[in-house]
């Protein structure tokens, strides 16, 4: 048998142009015929394609026949096969191929094993063997076998001269097409004519990488870089599935490399490229082979639905079709319409079964038997059936292999320009941090804007291989890129974020690792601020250790509203001191001890002073101690004011030395300082990268930052410079820093005291009480003091009579006999007041005064004295006097014993007014 396409000459490709009263002659005729024929052919073949052009699916029905579904089919060599309805056959015979003896059915010039279907109704029929017996005959079954659509091509030549008629007639082309099966275990030669779909594309495998994997127990660099270096263990994946892609496609992309192979050197630029990962540059490795990977992922699909054929080869399947394994198929049938043909009599007539001619249109349905049901018939049945194969230009194959091509181009471009700028490099953080806007990974890489890690090279500019759309259009100098400006002078290519970025939804974020993180979050941020981009940034510590971790602009509204109420009321209070110890040199100006109250008023102002410079409680930088001690000078500063005015009667009214003298402040200012430490502790701790992990679950390293997320700058506490980025989809901004917070107001000055002087103001004599012991006993104490008699008073000795004579009034306390050290305490403070103060054992004398003051009050502070009510005024004159003593204590390495007894007498003062 020959083909016609295989048989192309100047006999069917030229023909004779008729004239008039021209004699033709049956060359001049089948020239013409054979031209048309030719060309029919090619147009089938060449511009539309080969293989089933639809339907011609073959199944066995319950009672053993089969069905095969109208459908159409072109042959390589130009035929039209079609089948115009569903046809059943219920017989079969051997096929011996005894007229067109087709190549296709011969192994070693023998015929394989061939059935030929039948109808036992159809109009000349030829009796076969029933189809039901099938399986039984041949101990086969009728799924193992495949269909055949076959022409039967051949020509019958009659002998010249018959038994009435000597006329040549001519030969005879006859062209029967048949149904024939096949056992899938003789197909090898068959399935020789099936070309390969998707050959490329399944030969190869996806590239993937590995998730970066970052414990929220880390605390060191080495583990941070250890993440990242245990993803990158993918290099060697990514130099064998290149190496085998451009072996696969060596034929399309050759080309393109003038027919060398760059796999070799591509392998060896990837092992320079990963060196790098040691360093802290290591992140923009992992972001390499990303790109390699989404590149070559995307090169793959460009090798995917290649069912096209350029120019088929005419012996491929010249005269026949496979129509794939014989399946499961059920029809239904018409128990009495006439006009439909004998072998399908439908019981239901359907709208749509019914075509122009009123005849009953059969479909059947088939079972593919499939368990992965696939939804394009390019997956049906791939092995034993031919599939259409269209023409390049139906199916623009052209196009696709361009996209191969290019693919190919861009993975060489990446590897040949990929290039970290270090820190160094880039020199001027405020010129070369950059925020591009950018695609998410949802979106083709030529989609996304080139990350910074990609020079520009004039030879091989990474620009001009990045979009195959963009490359095509000649938009190559629009894409977004760190870098923009070396190769474009467009406004919104240079300064994009000027620009429309609302169709943007992630913004790469490049240019800052290996600079201090304090000036890179500094930098970013203004970047943020002046172009009102959609995400916020955030910094932490890879190390646990709360030492290096700066403190923020943190502010708390409860405690900070605190802290102002209780800092306004004690200076409140101070300057309520300042009016009256004013008025009090005005009333005290003409008496003798008048030098020495002005100079305790003085040293009152300045310790005031010294209180006010220190910052409010809850800003940061406040120093407690010190604090303290500027507050404990004023106590001190006050008691001694009350010294001085001694012979003043204050019994009549609280004044404001009292409020002073018993402030909390110093006891609230810890509480403050505790809670405001407590809690940025616990903001320090958070800014850890393992901790931040574990309250903010997602993170991931992106080489940016999704719209509406979060920038994670992470930096390490030895150089304090950044060594990774992470970032979260979500929001995730620090409420608790207030760059300008409310500032609580002073109260008003006061300019009138809230007391009337004049009634504090009285001069009283300094005893009038009875201080003489007694032989027998001592007087009480409580019922020789006078009504004037003041609380603080100090009690001394008075002329003619000794320390050891004078009453002093702690017999008894708490069942305790306490004027032995009371009067030790006198006796060390007689001895201090008498001293000058630069003499030479001056020191020695204030230590022995504070021993003597320590052991009075602690004897004080037991908790039976506390219960002692009736001793509670004696007791209070005798703290006043400790308080005044020890103001006396000028030696700066004394001064933390004074503040501790200062303290101690304050809250024994607060224990003895719950008592009472």
């Amino acid at each position: 048998m020959s083909t016609v396409l295989g048989n192309i000459s100047k006999d069917n490709t030229r023909f004779t142009i008729f004239e008039n009263d021209q004699v033709l002659t049956a060359d001049q005729l089948n020239d013409l015929f054979n031209y048309l024929d030719v060309q029919t052919r090619l147009t089938r073949t060449r511009a539309i394609g080969v293989g089933i052009v639809c339907g011609l699916e073959i199944g066995t029905l319950e009672n053993m026949n089969i069905v095969v579904s109208k459908g159409a089919a072109i042959t390589t060599d130009g035929d039209l096969l079609h089948v115009d309805e569903a046809r059943e056959f219920d017989q079969y015979e051997v096929f011996e191929d005894v007229n067109a003896k087709y190549s296709d059915f011969r192994v070693e010039n023998e015929i394989i094993p061939i059935f030929e279907l039948r109808n036992s109704t159809a109009a000349g029929a030829v009796p076969g063997k029933e189809l039901s017996a099938f399986e039984e005959t041949t101990v086969t079954v009728l799924k193992d076998y495949v269909g055949l659509l076959y022409l039967e091509d051949y020509k019958n030549d009659p002998d010249v001269c018959t038994g009435t008629d000597c006329d040549n007639k001519g030969a005879e082309a006859a062209k029967d097409m048949k149904v024939l099966l096949v056992h899938k275990n003789s197909m090898r030669l068959l399935l020789q004519s099936i070309p390969p779909i998707n050959k490329n594309y399944f030969a190869l495998d996806d590239l993937n990488i590995p998730r970066v994997s970052v414990k929220n127990t880390i605390d060191t660099y080495a583990e941070l870089n250890a993440a990242f270096n245990n993803a990158l263990v993918v290099k060697e994946d990514i130099k064998t599935k290149l190496t085998k892609a451009y072996q696969q496609c060596k034929p399309l992309i050759e080309d393109e490399f003038d027919g060398s192979d760059p796999t070799s050197n591509w392998s060896s630029l990837i092992d320079q490229h990963f060196n790098v990962s040691t360093s802290i540059y290591g992140q923009y490795v992992y972001d390499f082979a990303r790109d390699i990977s989404f590149a070559y992922n995307e090169m793959r699909e460009t090798l995917f639905a290649d069912n096209v054929m350029c120019c088929p080869d005419v012996n491929l399947f010249p005269k026949h079709v496979l129509m794939g394994l014989v399946k499961t198929a059920a029809v239904s049938r018409v128990t009495d319409i006439s006009n439909n043909p004998p072998f399908i009599r439908p019981t239901v007539i359907r709208p749509f079964d019914i075509n122009l001619l009123g005849l009953s249109i059969f479909k059947p349905r088939f079972d593919i038997g499939l368990i992965r049901r696939r939804f394009h018939p390019i997956h049906i049945d791939m092995e034993y059936r031919h599939h259409f194969y269209e023409s390049p230009v139906l199916n623009n194959k052209e196009e696709n292999v361009l996209q191969t091509r290019f693919c190919f181009t861009r993975i060489n471009s990446l590897i040949k320009n990929f290039k970290v700028p270090t820190a160094e490099e880039l020199q001027n953080l405020d010129q070369n941090l950059r925020v591009t806007p950018s695609y998410s990974e949802d979106k083709p890489l030529g989609e996304r804007s080139i990350p910074f890690y990609y020079r520009f090279d004039n030879n091989l500019p990474v620009n001009l291989y990045w979009n195959y759309k963009a490359n095509v259009r000649k938009k190559e100098d629009e894409i977004l890129y760190h870098s923009a400006g070396q190769y474009s002078s467009s406004p919104a290519t240079v300064s994009p974020l000027q620009f429309n970025i609302l169709p943007y939804d992630f913004f790469r974020v490049e240019g800052h690792v290996g600079f201090k993180h304090q000036d890179a979050e500094n930098a970013l941020n203004k970047l943020i601020q002046e172009n009102n981009l959609p995400f916020n940034v955030l910094t932490v510590q890879v190390e646990r250790n709360p030492r290096t971790i700066p403190r923020r602009d943190w502010y708390f509204p409860e405690i900070n509203l605190y802290g102002g109420i209780l800092r306004n009321n004690f200076f409140d209070q101070m300057n309520q001191v300042d009016l009256v110890n004013t008025q009090l040199k005005i009333q005290t100006g003409n008496l003798p001890e008048a030098a020495n109250i002005k100079l305790s008023i003085d040293n009152y102002s300045n310790a005031k002073s010294k209180v006010l410079t220190n910052q409010p409680i809850t800003q940061m930088g406040f120093n407690v101690n010190a604090f303290k001690a500027d507050v404990q000078s004023v106590i001190n500063a006050t008691t001694d004011v009350k010294v001085q005015t001694k012979r003043f009667d204050f019994a009549h009214t609280s004044i404001p030395h009292d409020f002073v003298i018993n402030t909390d402040v110093m006891i609230n200012a810890d509480l403050i300082a505790d809670l405001i430490l407590q809690k940025e502790t616990k903001k320090i701790e958070d800014l850890m990268l393992g901790n931040f992990m574990k309250i903010n679950p997602g993170l991931e390293h992106a080489g940016g930052v999704l719209r509406g997320g979060t920038f994670v700058l992470v930096y390490t506490s030895n150089d304090e410079k950044v060594v990774a980025d992470f970032m979260l989809p979500y929001y995730v901004p620090d409420k608790d820093i207030v760059t300008s917070p409310p500032v609580i107001q002073p109260l008003p000055p006061i300019t009138t005291p809230k007391i009337d002087l004049p009634k504090i103001f009285i001069p009283e004599p300094l005893y009038k009480r009875d201080l003489i012991k007694y032989d027998e006993k001592f007087v009480d104490f409580r019922k020789t003091l006078d009504n004037n008699e003041k609380l603080f008073e100090r009690v001394v000795a008075v002329p003619g009579r000794t320390v050891t004579n004078i009453n002093p009034g702690l017999e008894g306390v708490g069942g305790k006999d306490l004027n032995a050290p009371l009067l030790d305490y006198r006796k060390k403070l007689e001895e201090l007041e008498n001293l000058a103060a630069d003499a030479p054992d001056r020191m020695d004398k204030e230590s022995a005064l504070l021993v003597a003051a320590e052991i009075l009050t602690n004897e004080l502070s037991k908790p039976d004295v506390f219960a002692d009510g009736d001793k509670a005024i004696v007791i209070k004159s005798v703290l006043a006097d400790i308080q005044s003593g020890t103001s006396l204590v000028k030696d700066v390495g004394l001064s933390n014993k004074v503040t501790e007894l200062n303290k101690l007498t304050i809250s024994i003062n607060k224990g003895l007014i719950r008592n009472r």
